[in-house]
């Protein structure tokens, strides 16, 4: 049974990996916290997508695109589960993040 389909576009060589949204042509953002040698960055993805969508690493392979920025990816998933990645989690900046803390808790 062949898997979902996805494409990404991947932004290498960030300081953590995380999602940063939706392009206008449909394809999902990834930064990757991983630099793009010796398929560092291939293998940090599939990584950070598995454990994205709750599953095993062999659930997510690269199909195409092992050498540029735009990739698809094949995922052993159900449709519904992979609508996970359809509204990744919002980001919040690191300040904000800091500032909530000490609201919740003013001993700080």
């Amino acid at each position: 049974m062949p898997g979902e389909r996805i494409a990404v576009r991947v932004s290498p060589g960030g300081s953590r990996s995380q999602w940063m949204g939706r392009m206008a042509d449909g394809r999902l953002k990834v930064r990757i916290g991983a630099p793009p040698e010796e398929g560092r960055a291939n293998r940090e993805l599939l990584r950070f997508v598995a454990e994205s969508l709750g599953v095993g690493q062999r659930a997510v392979r690269l199909v195409s695109g092992a050498a540029t920025r735009d990739k698809v990816l094949e995922c052993d998933v159900s449709p519904e589960l992979l609508r996970r990645l359809e509204e990744p989690p919002a980001r919040v900046p690191s300040r904000a993040r800091g500032k909530a803390k000490r609201e919740r808790n003013p001993s700080q």
